[in-house]
């Protein structure tokens, strides 16, 4: 009985080594994975040539309406812009589109 009991202890061993190294790896590769996304991330400008950003600021000197809609309309129909905005930021009377 006690032969039979230090192979299973022996056995269990062996498992649990391997089970552990493996679970390493695992964390090991989870953290190299981790690390290049951040980088990937951080150079998503660098890295992808078909990703850019354009801004363009227009300032509009008439006075605007309260309204943020009608301001917006009113606006973008002083600045010759093709197509529709994208995002339209207001601030105090000054629009922003950023295409």
């Amino acid at each position: 009985m006690a032969g039979s009991f230090q192979e299973f202890k022996t056995k269990a061993q062996t498992q649990l080594r391997g089970l552990h190294r493996d679970f390493g790896f695992f964390a090991v590769g989870l953290t190299f994975i981790y690390a290049v996304s951040g980088l990937a991330v951080n150079h998503i400008n660098d890295w992808d040539p078909s990703f850019s950003h354009f801004k363009k600021l227009v300032t509009v000197e008439t006075p605007l309406p309260e309204d943020e809609a009608a301001a917006v309309a009113e606006a973008l129909g002083e600045i010759d812009l093709d197509g529709e905005p994208i995002e339209v930021i207001t601030t105090r009377q000054t629009l922003t589109r950023y295409e």
